[in-house]
């Protein structure tokens, strides 16, 4: 019996820990990497998709390269992503709008506006005052612009987001 996610076999784990061991961030995760793991085996998708570690993991394969199964842990943790963002609710939430924040971004200015980033980011996500104060202070200190700034070849990039766009079109009528 296999399960594959993103052509990895979340079998092949045995539950050594030493993805978990090998984490820098594994203290802040509220599963960690070989409890995600093991919750794939027992068929525990909803569980998974639900944690935040997922969205925490910094995709550094420090527990990829000490697996002794060679199970690629940072390439389920992208599909899980995806497939965390696919979902209407949960904690992809605020990243889906985070995601689509930085895409209207590029599609409108050629690069990421990063003030208009965080005010969006702010209104999208419902984030705190604090944030607001933050941004501020960044601003002030010439860490943010206020005014984006564009590229020369911004049509070129509005136009590969056209292509995307009629792309996806296309599958949805097929």
């Amino acid at each position: 019996m296999s399960m594959l996610v993103n052509g990895m076999d979340v079998y092949a784990c045995y539950q050594c820990g030493k993805c978990s061991a090998s984490c820098p961030v594994y203290f802040a995760m509220d599963i960690l990497p070989h409890q995600i793991l093991r919750l794939l085996q027992i068929g525990e998708m909803d569980q998974v998709l639900d944690c935040e570690s997922i969205w925490l993991c910094t995709l550094c394969s420090a527990c990829s390269t000490r697996c002794p199964r060679g199970v690629d842990l940072p390439v389920i943790i992208e599909e899980l992503r995806r497939a965390g963002l696919r979902r209407v609710s949960g904690p992809g939430r605020s990243q889906r709008a985070f995601h689509n924040s930085v895409l209207r971004s590029l599609e409108r200015h050629g690069r990421v506006y990063k003030a208009g980033l965080a005010v969006s980011g702010h209104l999208s996500t419902g984030s705190r005052q604090r944030d607001a104060r933050l941004v501020l202070a960044l601003l002030k200190r010439g860490k943010l612009r206020m005014w984006p700034s564009r590229i020369r070849g911004r049509l070129v990039v509005r136009g590969f987001f056209q292509r995307v766009q009629a792309g996806q079109e296309g599958e949805k009528d097929v």
